[in-house]
């Protein structure tokens, strides 16, 4: 028979049932593409167990052909042609970078609005639907060689004013949080 859960843990499950809550209380804004628009999606995937709650990140691995090579990045990707949604196309990603199944260890929880990256060499324009999921039980993760390092930062640490900071981005020469 396995332990009670931790207090910690029922407070995070409470946490993520009001944020799905929320997300589901609001529509997630789309932005207006043109047919030369690539399609993207990501996970935003927070985990619960073990140890506090956290965020899933990814170390993309270095590679020249990689416009993001070695960014921090959440898992994800372009939409392939047999991709039902973009839904599907998150969960396609998480299971090859990654080698996590959402369909079976994931529950979704909304999507946030649609973003447009900085394209650095400015060749292309890309839509990214980032969707928001918990993980189930204590996800273990198999990286593949697009994934330099998978990381977990407690929520905490994006909440803490003292972990802020400002640099120029490169491209916009504006400042951007680091």
């Amino acid at each position: 028979m396995g332990s009670a859960p931790s207090l910690r843990y029922v407070w995070a499950m409470w946490e993520a049932a009001r944020l799905r809550r929320r997300l589901r209380a609001r529509p997630a804004r789309s932005i207006e593409v043109s047919a030369d628009t690539m399609r993207a999606a990501v996970a935003l995937m927070l985990r619960y167990r073990p140890g506090p709650p956290a965020l899933v990140l990814i170390r993309r691995a270095a590679n020249p052909r990689d416009y993001w090579s070695g960014h921090l990045a959440f898992p994800g990707g372009f939409r392939h042609f047999g991709d039902r949604s973009l839904l599907a196309t998150a969960r396609r990603e998480v299971r090859e970078e990654l080698g996590y199944d959402l369909e079976k260890s994931g529950r979704l929880l909304g999507r946030l609005d649609d973003v447009a990256p900085v394209n650095r060499f400015g060749d292309f324009s890309v839509a990214v639907t980032p969707y928001v999921f918990e993980l189930l039980g204590s996800p273990e993760f198999e990286p593949n060689e697009e994934v330099a390092e998978v990381l977990t930062p407690p929520l905490s640490h994006f909440l803490d004013p003292a972990q802020r900071s400002f640099v120029p981005h490169p491209i916009l020469q504006a400042p951007a949080a680091q």
